[in-house]
């Protein structure tokens, strides 16, 4: 049977589109049966935030939700790597501790670094005078202590070393604020300008060089910071009253990490930074034949910043990170006990401080940056670091006077719920 030309050339047409047919229906029915996750990034993207949870994890999640990573990107691989981390299946905490690697919650140590420099600084100025004030006063009858009569001005100077780890309970599990320790090494200088019967003022320099490391950073990262401090004090009779202002600066390096799953790099950069704090002390200088009895109170308020910076040598991870600040209020009360004893030509003087403390920071002090790669649209996170605490501080200090040089060793323990501060100093005083 002839068929013409044309109606064979419609048949096969027919046949044609309904193979095609079939064959689309059959893929389409067999994408809808493969996960989300081996679907290409391009075509379907889901939200971090989801099981981002809250916090900064969160905030960082958002961040990334309003962009698409240019095609064939490094930014676009760091986007797919996500995606696989953001499934039901392998839990919240994965995701989460990627998101807050990218974030800039790592430069939180930068001025709790420079906040514990401050600290350990203005310790050593509060307490220089009035244990050789209180030292001179209740030792006038030792036969060896002419040159320390009616005289309270020196010249001082002293080797700090010092350790200390952090660890906050609130983090999930190796984000980027759970655990850190630092060493620091330093020095300190103390001359006394000019005095009265009841006044006196000084000022003083002080030092260090910190190294510090998270738990799963591979390389440390450190801090130079330097003080000048001005110190006055007044004291008509026992009651006396102490004021500090130091002003100090610092110059860091930092190696922050950023793993997870398979990315692996390291964000380097360099920092600058300045610090402001202001000291009230007062007490009651209750003087007996070789001891005395000092009850005492501080109020200090610290200020720390630090200048914006930009790091480099971890691609589409590079953060251009805003200056910040943070703001902290320390209160201290607690009793100080001096003692004096006449060894053979020389007089031995210990000196045992018990102390509580409270330091106290706002919740809402932000970080604020951006990934260089995605433009200049930022994002804020909440600095992760220490909120408030309460901490127990004991001071014992010994020290051995020769005429008009003084030898002294202290050594400084301070306990608190999220962190442990070991302070060792040793020094040379020369009175007159």
């Amino acid at each position: 049977m002839f068929v013409p030309q044309k109606i064979l050339t419609t048949r096969i047409q027919i046949v044609l589109t309904l193979i095609f047919f079939c064959v689309h229906n059959a893929a389409i029915l067999q994408a809808k049966d493969v996960p989300d996750l081996l679907q290409p990034i391009d075509n379907l993207m889901r939200s971090y935030s989801l099981l981002a949870g809250s916090g900064n994890a969160h905030a960082t999640a958002e961040y990334l939700d309003a962009f698409v990573p240019a095609p064939q990107s490094d930014m676009e691989g760091i986007y797919t790597t996500l995606e696989d981390l953001n499934v039901v299946e392998f839990g919240p905490d994965h995701l989460q501790v990627a998101l807050n690697r990218i974030s800039p919650e790592y430069f939180g140590y930068l001025p709790a670094l420079a906040l514990r420099n401050a600290i350990t600084t203005s310790t050593i100025f509060l307490e220089n005078y009035h244990t050789r004030r209180s030292n001179c006063t209740y030792c006038n009858n030792c036969p060896h202590n002419t040159s320390c009569k009616q005289k309270y001005s020196s010249i001082s100077a002293q080797g700090i070393i010092e350790s200390g780890q952090y660890k906050n309970h609130t983090c999930i599990n190796q984000s980027a604020c759970n655990e850190y320790s630092y060493k620091s090494s330093g020095g300190a200088a103390i001359i006394d300008l000019w005095q009265s019967h009841s006044t006196l003022c000084s000022i003083g320099i002080g030092g260090f060089h910190n190294s510090q490391r998270y738990g799963y950073c591979k390389k440390p990262n450190h801090l130079n910071s330097g003080h000048i401090e001005l110190y006055t004090r007044y004291q008509p009779c026992a009651f006396f009253i102490d004021g500090l202002l130091d002003i100090g600066f610092s110059k860091s390096s930092t190696n922050r990490s950023i793993i997870f799953a398979d990315i692996d790099r390291i964000a380097t950069s360099k920092q600058k930074g300045s610090s402001m704090a202001l000291h009230v002390q007062c007490g009651y200088d209750s003087v007996h034949d070789h001891y005395s009895i000092v009850p005492l109170g501080r109020l200090s308020y610290y200020y720390t910043h630090q200048c914006r910076f930009r790091e480099c040598s971890a691609s589409s991870l590079d953060l251009d990170v805003q200056g910040f600040g943070r703001h902290t209020l320390r209160s201290q009360l607690g009793a100080q006990f001096n003692g004096c004893f006449d060894i053979h030509r020389a007089l031995f003087m210990p000196q045992v401080h018990i102390a509580w403390a409270h330091t106290e920071q706002p919740d809402h002090q932000c970080i604020c940056a951006n990934l260089v790669a995605l433009g200049e649209k930022e994002f804020s996170i909440q600095d992760a670091s220490l909120k408030h605490n309460n901490s127990c501080i004991t001071d014992i200090d010994m020290a051995v006077q020769f005429s008009c040089i003084k030898l002294f060793a202290h050594y400084t323990l301070e306990v608190g719920s999220p962190y442990l501060v070991n302070t060792l100093r040793l020094g040379l005083a020369y009175i007159f």
